[in-house]
């Protein structure tokens, strides 16, 4: 059979490339699958007729996907094999092999096995907090041990969207890139670091400002890896998308000083309390809706303790290179608050682009406190 194949790495496994042309007899043969996602690129405002026939404006989201209300505290149903690993190839014209034998059979081949790079390089732990009682799953990457001994890694801290509650261990890992990203062999060889991603039970935050007891054991489990794993305290770095967006300006804004810097992507928290963040270095992203009036109020707030803030309009979609000098242009900009207004697309593409930001990845991993 002849395959045609691609150059991959991954790191402590040794890969063969398989080049065009047949494969050998007996051999395993390897396939990577690659995740395309879709972007809604259009404005984030439109225009639609209510039930007694005034035009009201409507967001992308609203006319297409609704962004579903959320309770603090409620359990989503878990998903059954959401994300399946399993791989079908069946054959459907004659296959002649180079010694001249032909197969007809019609073959069904199915994998036998499954990976998934850089999810497999985090450990699933359960972390039992005395001080609220909960039992607070997490996903924790640490870089391997064949380097420094000594050397202590920054913390970058992932907090997943409401979507995600309830689910299976690694579901936030496999979701997006808001964790893994961090831990990928080519943004380790730029910036070790520990990678901590919760899996949490139940919605911990909602609309109304509620909160249940899972923040605080988030805080708590914060704090019990930087007394047992070798952690920089002055790099210890917050993100989150939608819910874990709102979970960081919860955090960030009750633990000031704590956080060397926070990466707010697509979410909101009541203006009024975020005073204590005002002097940290921040980075916001988002689209329409309430995340983006969360993003001007906040920035409001932190203006009147002192905080300044350079904004910037993005295209949701936009090369490396492009996104790199949009970055560069918004730094130019004296502040210590940058906030990216994406122009287009929907609450979920923000949270599913922002974490491909390159230049913003550098930034936060310059940040000390």
């Amino acid at each position: 059979m002849r395959w045609r194949t691609m150059r991959w790495q991954t790191p402590s496994r040794a890969v063969r490339k398989t080049p065009d042309g047949k494969a050998d007899q007996g051999n395993n043969v390897i396939i990577v699958l690659k995740n395309t996602l879709y972007l809604d690129n259009t404005n984030t405002s439109a225009k639609s007729t209510t039930a007694t026939g005034t035009a009201k404006n409507e967001t992308r989201d609203e006319q297409q996907h609704a962004i579903p209300t959320i309770t603090a505290g409620s359990k989503p149903e878990r998903k059954n094999n959401p994300y399946p690993t399993t791989v079908v190839f069946r054959q459907t014209t004659p296959v002649k092999t180079t010694d001249g034998k032909t197969y007809t059979e019609r073959l069904l081949l199915r994998n036998t096995m499954a990976g998934t790079l850089v999810v497999d390089d985090f450990k699933q732990m359960v972390y039992h907090d005395s001080k609220t009682g909960d039992s607070l799953r997490y996903n924790i990457f640490v870089p391997s041990k064949e380097t420094d001994a000594s050397r202590k890694y920054p913390l970058v801290v992932f907090l997943h969207d409401a979507s995600c509650a309830g689910q299976e261990d690694t579901y936030t890992l496999r979701q997006g890139l808001g964790a893994v990203v961090w831990a990928t062999p080519e943004e380790q060889a730029k910036h070790p670091c520990i990678v901590v991603a919760p899996q949490f039970d139940e919605v911990v935050v909602d609309d109304d400002y509620h909160q249940t007891s899972a923040a605080e054991s988030t805080m708590d489990l914060i704090r019990d890896l930087l007394a047992r794993y070798p952690v920089d305290t002055t790099r210890v770095y917050i993100t989150g998308q939608s819910m874990g967006c709102m979970m960081t300006y919860l955090l960030m804004s009750k633990y000031p000083s704590l956080f060397a810097a926070g990466y707010l992507v697509a979410g909101h928290w009541r203006a009024s309390d975020l005073a204590p963040m005002s002097k940290k270095p921040l980075w916001l992203v988002s689209s329409a809706g309430k995340s983006k009036e969360g993003a001007e109020e906040a920035i409001a707030e932190w203006q009147q303790h002192g905080g300044v803030a350079a904004t910037a309009e993005w295209p949701l979609t936009a090369t490396d290179e492009e996104r790199d000098a949009a970055t560069a242009a918004l730094l130019a900009q004296s502040g210590n608050i940058h906030y990216s207004h994406l122009t287009s697309g929907s609450h979920f593409d923000t949270w599913r682009v922002a974490y491909g930001f390159r230049a913003i990845r550098d930034w936060l991993f310059r940040q000390h406190k």
